[in-house]
């Protein structure tokens, strides 16, 4: 059985929306619906999901990861999580302690140091962005 059939059924089978299990899983109902058509909608490729997904989808289930994979025909899947590259991101010992400091400052005072570095605070998210300028 596809993958996006056997999402597709247990949210029926259970009485939930896309939204519903994208709040029990932890994935977004967007990537959910792409399982479960098993497209990628701007492109038309088939959606390869990671390890890290299939995981809290078959947590979500109530059952584990390679009872899940079992039951999956021929769906390839990526051992690749897009965010290991990120991970693998290394700061140095000032570099985390720099970090540490400015996490326990007030918002005054981040600004202060985010505008002597040239960064600003973006107001809708509360990230920070590169000035512009």
């Amino acid at each position: 059985m596809e993958l996006g059939e056997i999402i597709r059924r247990y949210r029926e089978d259970h009485g939930y929306s896309l939204r519903k299990f994208a709040e029990i899983s932890g994935v977004s109902n967007s990537y959910l619906s792409m399982l479960e058509t098993g497209r990628q909608p701007s492109s038309g490729r088939p959606v390869v999901p990671t390890l890290t997904k299939l995981n809290q989808i078959a947590a979500a289930m109530n059952m584990r990861v390679d009872d899940l994979i079992a039951v999956m025909d021929d769906t390839p899947v990526s051992l690749q999580d897009p965010i290991a590259p990120a991970a693998a991101f290394s700061l140095s010992d000032l570099e985390k302690q720099i970090i540490i400091r400015f996490r326990s400052l007030p918002d005054g005072e981040k600004n202060m140091i985010l505008r002597s570095l040239g960064l600003e605070e973006k107001r809708a998210g509360g990230s920070y962005a590169q000035n512009a300028v």
